[in-house]
């Protein structure tokens, strides 16, 4: 009995097919999870923000008044200094792309500036907690 090449559901789809159609939606670049202070230059301001994650394609910002898509701007963040164009808005957060991709360096030194950026953090919280125990906050 010959293979007429149908699948379960009726369809003919091959193997090739449905690899294409699962990476559909799919980015097109990791992501690395941060949460490290940041700045949108445009025109017109600076805008303070956090940096949520970033790959070499793009990035995502939590900041108060998000930018309207298609508006472009700086990405500044550590040594990053980046063109990007706002691809989208939701409440508090852009997605945004990077005009040229950046290279694997620049996102392994995004992950240390990360990692820098929560020792510094833990330090500080100590700081606070020895003083208030001590009485001094």
């Amino acid at each position: 009995m010959g293979h007429s090449g149908a699948t379960m559901d009726g369809s003919n789809a091959s193997n090739t097919e449905r690899r294409r159609a699962s990476k559909i939606g799919r980015r097109s670049a990791a992501r690395l999870r941060l949460s490290v202070p940041a700045k949108l230059q445009t025109t017109l301001e600076t805008i303070d923000c956090v940096l949520l994650n970033i790959s070499q394609t793009g990035a995502k910002v939590a900041l108060e008044h998000p930018l309207a898509v298609d508006e472009y701007a700086i990405l500044k963040c550590a040594r990053l200094e980046e063109y990007v164009e706002v691809l989208r808005c939701d409440v508090e957060r852009n997605g945004l792309r990077f005009d040229v991709p950046l290279s694997k360096e620049q996102i392994l030194a995004m992950k240390n500036h990360s990692e820098d950026v929560r020792v510094d953090e833990r330090r500080a919280l100590r700081r606070e907690v020895k003083n208030w125990v001590g009485g001094g906050g």
